[in-house]
């Protein structure tokens, strides 16, 4: 699956900010495309209000990061053949298994080697999917 950033992604982005917290900020360009490596809905964030949908994509920066649908266009939406679904506490996850694993994304940013190698074989086989 990829995704293009919207011209008026900022505005979009302001107004999906959870009420009372802190306004979400992402490190995305305004026309890029990026490849998605899941997709949740989640019933409580911190971030985002009620019943907003996220991608998980690489930033500008190179963080694997949760950014709301709602500021892409969809340029590709078949989704992978190793994503699979699961429902969580009131979320809903369409993630690669090696999502579902315990911290896998405190370990990823820690770069865990191990961690970090899975997540660069999962972005070789979805880029070449595209």
């Amino acid at each position: 699956m990829r995704v293009k950033v919207i011209d008026e992604w900022e505005s979009v982005l302001a107004g999906l900010g959870a009420e009372g917290k802190l306004k979400p900020r992402l490190s995305v360009t305004r026309g890029r495309e990026y490849t998605v490596y899941g997709l949740s809905l989640h019933e409580a964030s911190s971030v985002y209000r009620e019943g907003v949908l996220t991608c998980q994509l690489v930033s500008d920066h190179g963080n694997l990061i949760f950014a709301p649908v709602n500021i892409f266009s969809v340029t590709d939406g078949k989704f992978p053949d190793c994503w699979r679904t699961e429902i969580r506490g009131g979320s809903v996850l369409i993630w690669p298994d090696i999502f579902y694993r315990e911290f896998f994304f405190d370990d990823l940013s820690d770069g865990v080697p191990e961690c970090v190698a899975a997540f660069r074989h999962l972005q070789s086989q979805l880029e070449g999917a595209g």
